[in-house]
């Protein structure tokens, strides 16, 4: 007797379902594209030699991209830094910021596409130059030319008299490196006048020539009729070099501090000048 034996084969079916989360405009339509990216450039450091009008950062926009390839607008807008600064062609891709001094700005680009998604990007960029604060200390040594009742027969007739003094030095000032320093006081003693301080200069060597200028409260004259020693006040920076960004530059900076010694036995003197000012 044969035995049937019957194989039923069964196939099973799978269904897979992959959910996908659709975002909805405010149309109440599926809205399955991608905001553009915004790139505004790699941060960076600028030197300026000058504060002509002439001079510009570019700005780069052009690597920002969209997914879709439908962008629409450019926005570069300055968020932070020094007041002065302005960005022309600001709806563009490629920028330019103007009229600007020493300092860090902070510059952000907006990119926008056709369906009103936007994405930002902020490239901070960091200008040193003529305008620059700098935070000044330092000390000088040298010596100093003084002329009781001194006879000036050359520019002046009839003659005139006064008292004049003179100190001249170098010194190492970095990062911009050699400076000179000069002062200069004059009394009229036809008269029986003092001058009330003498006039400061500090300048630069290296061709660029940063400087500033100035009157001290300091009478050296004075200092030196009652026999020399330590004496004390300040530098009011009347001008200088950093004018050239900014005419007013100087009208809201404290007076530098001056400190030291006159020796009037070896016709030395010893002057610290302290402060904050611009070159």
């Amino acid at each position: 007797m044969k035995s049937l034996i019957k194989v039923v084969a069964c196939v099973f079916f799978v269904e897979i379902i992959i959910f996908v989360s659709c975002k909805k405009d405010s149309t109440g339509l599926v809205d399955n594209h991608l905001p553009p990216v915004a790139k505004a450039g790699a941060d960076t450091s600028v030197n300026i030699t000058s504060c002509a009008s002439s001079n510009f950062i570019g700005l780069d926009g052009s690597h920002s991209f969209d997914p879709d390839y439908d962008i629409v607008s450019y926005l570069w807008t300055k968020i932070s830094g020094p007041s002065t600064g302005n960005i022309l062609n600001y709806t563009s891709a490629v920028a330019r910021l103007v009229n600007f001094l020493p300092g860090q700005y902070a510059l952000e680009l907006k990119v926008t596409d056709a369906g009103s998604r936007s994405s930002k990007d902020t490239v901070r960029i960091n200008v040193t130059g003529p305008g620059e604060e700098y935070d000044l200390d330092v000390t000088i040594n040298t010596g100093y030319s003084f002329y009781n009742n001194y006879e000036d027969c050359y520019y002046y007739y009839p003659c005139a008299y006064y008292d004049m003094l003179t100190i001249q030095a170098n010194f190492n000032f970095p990062p911009i490196g050699e400076f000179n320093f000069y002062a200069s006081e004059f009394a009229d003693t036809a008269i029986g006048g003092h001058s009330q301080g003498a006039n400061m200069n500090l300048y630069a060597a290296n061709g660029n020539n940063p400087g500033v200028w100035g009157a001290s409260s300091i009478s050296f004259k004075h200092l030196i009729e009652q026999g020399g020693g330590s004496f004390s006040g300040t530098f009011k920076v009347d001008g200088g070099s950093a004018q050239d960004c900014n005419q007013r530059i100087f009208d809201s900076v404290p007076p530098l501090a001056v400190t030291g010694n006159l020796d009037t036995t070896t016709h030395a003197i010893n002057i610290r000048i302290k402060g904050k000012t611009y070159f």
